[in-house]
């Protein structure tokens, strides 16, 4: 992004507004005409949509929400940088997916019917409060996750795994068959399966 001059007083406030989303660094330099001060921060530019196919009208900024309101069948298009976690069953987690639905990524918000998870990355990122998506249903649902990138994830106190330990960090999958194609996970934790855990059902990775 090009640099953005601000002359004032250090309690001015000055904004400035990114059109693109995921991890951004922020360089700011302060001088009083002497010694350059130099400061470096990192952040994220979280901008996340979610949709339903079928429903082209309603766009979602949580994941959650789309996936609730969607129907067995449906496609729940994610877009963008989606951060943090709720609850559900007692347990924190990005997503809970409990239905046979599609959840995929890849899209632009300004074309929803274009998916190319490389050109338009989309990311769940749980920020280590929880899970990234926890799985469950019935040995016959088969639900479908497909170019995602789950990250974040921490199953710290959720336990799961054998003998209760934390298991299944970016995503945890139970008495359910999904289907995880084309997803990449990094940077989760568990004492049993950081990245992925799979229990009680004959689940698919592609």
């Amino acid at each position: 992004q090009p640099p953005v001059t601000h002359v004032g007083g250090l309690a001015d406030p000055i904004t400035y507004t990114w059109n693109v989303t995921g991890p951004q660094t922020i360089t700011v330099t302060a001088t009083n005409g002497r010694q350059p001060l130099v400061a470096t921060h990192r952040l994220t530019t979280a901008v996340c949509l979610a949709r339903i196919a079928a429903q082209p009208g309603i766009t979602y900024t949580v994941v959650q929400a789309a996936v609730d309101a969607a129907s067995p069948g449906d496609v729940v298009q994610v877009a963008g940088y989606c951060t943090g976690v709720g609850e559900r069953a007692g347990l924190a987690q990005s997503v809970y997916l409990d239905k046979e639905i599609t959840l995929r990524g890849g899209y632009n918000p300004s074309d929803w019917s274009v998916c190319d998870p490389l050109a338009h990355p989309s990311t769940l990122d749980a920020r280590g409060l929880g899970r990234v998506v926890y799985v469950t249903g019935s040995a016959q649902s088969q639900p479908l996750l497909d170019g995602l990138i789950l990250t974040g994830g921490d199953a710290d106190d959720l336990g799961g795994g054998v003998y209760g330990r934390d298991a299944g960090g970016g995503l945890y999958a139970v008495t359910a068959a999904p289907i995880i194609s084309g997803c990449s996970l990094y940077d989760n934790t568990a004492q049993e399966g950081g990245g992925v855990y799979l229990s009680a059902g004959a689940q698919v990775l592609q």
